[in-house]
């Protein structure tokens, strides 16, 4: 037998097994009932292949068919001559057809052959079997509906558990913001305290490293972008995520574009969980005061002259939108084009608010790798800053500071939970797309509305194949083009 056969084996005992203990738990194995009609079906045993009977009587299945059946364990031997007595209707063995040919003779007479035995046999043998597969049918929604009682009482239970821990402590982006709104949101619902420290990922990212080192547990769970988080994986301060998800609308892959996507595409598949899914990365910015968009259709326009001295861009070399459009010019126009760009007098710093000031001011023309909410203050101000429309190379899709994970043996581990489980929830989404501008992978958030800020979900102008392609994130392009473009970096930008 192959090993898929015996897979299914496997699967269909431990299922019968479940399914006889369901029915033989039952107090009572006969079904009265005023108005049915009475039979009486003898079986010769409980095992397994005659489950289909008691599945059949347990959940109504007789009664729906005007019966009230009484099933009767009896030793096989026996069935022969009870059902010649007429003290049963129906058996589940050989004998019935003894049943069958009593009652033909008492009605055609002794000419009634063994052949039309054999069919009446068949007949009840093929009944038997569509009991049998009706009262299957009806424990597998008996077993959805189990399920569905077993996640919720997992959820109560992690519910008071976290009420009872108080208090949880997340590492999120820099985003004031998005600190208020989920302050606003999560601890009236739940009832837990939240800590959220701002900051860019790298930072968060070195911070848990160096506590978990020195034997220290403050963070409970961590938010940001591609290829910040990949090195607590690999250094083992990472605790798996999938089996934290409860919730069915978060843990089940079809209410997911592109099923459920992991960072850790290709070493694990469940540390960190990707749930952000832009269809180009933002961060090409201009001053309307000192460019055109006109002037800048092309990456090779970037190298005028005339913008010498007057680009701006978030370093590289460590993780964040800057190494992700970094590693989009490495892989589509090259190092002999970045040392041209360098050659440009790049303005290179790890302060987006730094980059955004500069920019503001006219001390820049360009600013690569700011993000949206580092300039929504900006933009609100109506001072002289827009995205550069789609550039002639177009721009690899984007996951921006959509990735989760939660810290190994976090000290708030039932509130941890509580929060992996609703933030991936629709309210959870819903709040983060609102706050972040940025697009969730749920298919039950609307995302359209992103478009009027410049910003388009992969979802709703993409195929998950195309998504595929032409993005620079996850590990498996992480690994091939961004940890190769930020050596580079490394070694050219001193």
């Amino acid at each position: 037998m192959n090993q898929k056969g015996l897979m299914s084996e496997e699967s269909l005992t431990a299922s019968a097994l479940m399914l006889l203990l369901a029915c033989f738990s039952h107090p009572a194995w006969s079904q009265e009932s005023t108005g049915l009609k009475k039979i009486r079906i003898g079986m010769p045993n409980r095992g397994v292949p005659n489950l289909g009977l008691p599945a059949a009587q347990r959940f109504g299945f007789f009664q729906a068919q005007g019966l009230a059946a009484e099933l009767i364990v009896m030793r096989p031997s026996g069935f022969l001559q009870t059902l010649l007595a007429g003290d049963l209707d129906y058996s589940t063995v050989l004998a019935s057809g003894a049943r069958a040919r009593h009652h033909t003779k008492q009605t055609l007479g002794n000419g009634f052959s063994n052949r039309s035995i054999l069919l009446a046999l068949t007949l009840k043998r093929r009944s038997f079997i569509w009991v049998g597969l009706g009262g299957l049918l009806l424990w597998a929604s008996f077993g959805g509906a189990l399920a569905q009682v077993d996640w919720r009482k997992e959820w109560e239970r992690s519910l008071r558990e976290a009420k009872r821990e108080g208090k949880i402590v997340v590492g999120i982006p820099a985003r004031a913001e998005l600190r208020k709104q989920l302050e606003v949101a999560f601890k009236p619902k739940f009832g837990i305290d939240m800590e959220l420290l701002t900051a860019r990922g790298p930072q968060n990212a070195s911070r848990i490293a160096a506590e978990y080192k020195a034997g220290v547990k403050y963070f409970d769970l961590f938010i940001g972008g591609s290829g910040t988080f990949e090195s607590l994986v690999e250094s083992g301060m990472v605790q798996p995520l999938d089996t934290m998800l409860i919730l069915p609308e978060v843990k089940e892959a079809k209410n997911w574009w592109g099923g459920h996507i992991w960072e850790d595409n290709v070493s694990t598949n469940r540390f960190l969980y990707s749930f952000i899914a832009d269809a180009g990365t933002g961060g090409f910015w201009y001053n309307t005061t000192l460019a055109k968009p006109e002037e800048l259709r092309s990456l090779d326009e970037f190298l005028n002259p005339k913008w010498k001295g007057k680009v701006g861009f978030l370093d590289p070399r460590t993780p964040g939108s800057g190494q992700s459009i970094w590693s989009f010019l490495w892989d589509v126009k090259g190092e002999s084009y970045l040392r041209k760009l360098i050659e440009q007098d790049l303005f290179v710093s790890r302060d987006q608010r730094q980059l955004a000031d500069a920019l503001a001011k006219g001390k820049l023309a360009i600013a690569l790798g700011v993000s949206f909410y580092t300039l929504e203050g900006f933009l609100v101000a109506n001072l002289p800053i827009k995205e550069l429309p789609s550039l002639k190379e177009g721009a690899p899709s984007s996951n921006g500071s959509g990735v989760i994970g939660i810290v190994k043996n976090p000290p708030h581990p039932n509130a941890a939970k509580v929060f992996v489980n609703w933030l991936l929830s629709k309210e959870g989404q819903e709040l983060y797309v609102k706050v972040m501008h940025q697009s969730t992978r749920r298919l039950d958030v609307d995302t359209k509305w992103l478009q009027e800020f410049g910003v388009q979900a992969a979802k709703d102008v993409l195929t998950v194949e195309q998504y595929h392609k032409v993005r620079n994130h996850l590990e498996d392009k992480y690994t091939r083009v961004r940890l190769p473009s930020a050596k580079f970096a490394e070694q050219i930008l001193k």
